[in-house]
């Protein structure tokens, strides 16, 4: 019976099983869910929701099987179950990854932390240990509710795109890059999520625009192997001759994100976007491809100068060409993957110690190869992060981020941006009279070790 495989789902989980058995009890002879009137049964009011809720499928029983995890957060003492179904829409009908039952207080600090998805220094560091290292299994299905109005998604192949995306994020799954993972290809879609909420983005951009800005951000860096273009080609990597050593990475992660969307991982479907237009699906991957091919910073200045060109017209003569809103497109993920400096320092010292550490690994391997460290990647050289942010600060991200930022007007990114710029100056300083720069790495090492503590103590006082 329906009853019976839901019992087989959510295995030895005492709570679901004892409000089954009642509600089984009651509908005993009723196998179609869907003739059962719910509120003339003698059922408690926690197991008339769970009745409801397992017949929200539709009286599928394999539907209501695969959603059945999610029902505990209902049946928990305390918990606003239609708050929590309002908000995280899309999530109470997929249900929680990894067998997790959404019950107690952890899930629903989670849910509510989930809530400021859209705020600029909404912290991806604590998110990730708040969600059991599900960053973007959340921060996906929260954003995608907001279309679910207008695309009917397969909401099993989406679950199963998002948790294998989170997954595979690196290029060798079993071998974690330092910095580019699946912590930050959550944190630059929801900073894209911030750009194109801003009213001016917000008007320009269609539904379908939206969508395929989420999901690239999303997958701009899938499969990354925690090395740069130069790398690749200097080494005669398999990556660079198949893309003929022109921006390597972003055409790899472009085609590993439709090849995903197309043939799936070990025979699932993981296609969510099968519910677009021909029309729209083309629209979709020509934009995405564009969009991901704008991020190599080697060709930047060219984005970065046709974006000013516009600003400098004003906004009010911004176009609704392809052409126009294209380009908006491409900044806001541009923006979004350079951000962290215009972050809080807690944030943006946690990430300038990840990415520092993949510059080691790169410079480590080139070494091995007997090849010279490339800038910034010689762990025994290259010790002076203080200057090495302040140049990436005045080379990279400035140029890229302040147009964007006075535009719409952002008051965070341009705070943040100097607050942080001015900390590693005074550190440089401070480390230069105090004749330490060797040992400054370390130090910012521990500090970031300790404010990672930190968030985990705060992570934990939610279980």
């Amino acid at each position: 019976t329906t009853i019976e495989k839901i019992k087989v789902a959510v295995g030895d989980d005492d709570l679901v099983i004892d409000a089954l058995k009642t509600i089984e009890e009651t509908l005993q002879n009723n196998e179609d869910l869907n003739k059962v009137d719910i509120q003339k049964q003698d059922l408690t009011d926690k197991d008339k929701e769970l009745a409801q809720f397992v017949m929200s499928t539709g009286g599928n029983a394999m539907g209501a099987r695969d959603r059945a995890r999610s029902v505990p957060s209902i049946l928990s003492d305390g918990i606003d179950s239609e708050k929590i179904r309002g908000e995280n829409a899309l999530i109470t009908q997929i249900g929680l990854p990894d067998g997790q039952l959404l019950i107690g207080s952890k899930q629903v600090e989670m849910l509510d932390y989930l809530n400021k998805f859209e705020d600029w220094n909404f912290d991806t560091h604590l998110f990730s240990l708040m969600s059991s290292g599900r960053p973007i299994y959340y921060l996906l299905l929260k954003h995608l509710d907001k279309y679910t109005d207008y695309y009917d998604f397969d909401l099993d192949a989406l679950k199963s795109f998002a948790i294998h995306i989170e997954d595979s994020y690196c290029y060798d799954p079993t071998k974690r890059n330092a910095y580019h993972n699946n912590l930050h290809g959550a944190d630059v879609m929801q900073t894209v999520g911030c750009l194109i909420k801003h009213k001016f983005v917000n008007g320009k951009l269609g539904n379908l625009e939206k969508l395929t800005s989420i999901v690239t951000a999303l997958c701009h860096d899938y499969r990354h192997k925690g090395v740069n273009n130069a790398f690749l080609v200097n080494t005669n990597d398999v990556l660079a001759l198949t893309h003929n050593d022109q921006s390597v990475l972003e055409r790899f992660h472009a085609s590993e994100m439709f090849i995903t969307l197309k043939n799936g991982h070990n025979g699932v479907n993981m296609n969510f976007l099968e519910c677009l237009s021909t029309e729209d699906y083309k629209h979709f991957r020509s934009s995405s491809i564009d969009m991901i091919l704008a991020t190599d910073l080697s060709v930047g200045y060219k984005y970065i100068t046709k974006f000013k060109n516009y600003k400098e017209k004003g906004i009010e003569q911004w176009g609704n060409k392809p052409d126009d809103i294209l380009i908006l497109m491409q900044m806001c993920l541009k923006v979004a993957d350079v951000s962290h400096p215009s972050k809080e320092l807690k944030a943006h010292k946690a990430w300038s110690v990840m990415i520092t550490e993949e510059f080691y690994y790169q410079g480590d391997l080139e070494k091995e190869r007997g090849l010279a460290p490339s800038p910034l990647c010689d762990r025994v050289k290259n010790f002076d992060i203080p200057k090495s942010q302040t140049g990436f600060i005045d080379f990279v991200v400035s140029p890229t981020i302040k147009d964007i930022a006075t535009m719409l007007e952002i008051t965070e990114i341009l705070d943040n941006l100097k607050s942080n710029y001015m900390y590693w100056s005074t550190r440089h300083e401070e480390h230069v009279q105090a004749d330490t720069l060797k040992q400054s790495y370390k130090q910012m090492c521990d500090e970031v070790e300790a404010d990672n503590k930190e968030r985990s103590s705060s992570a934990l006082l939610h279980e």
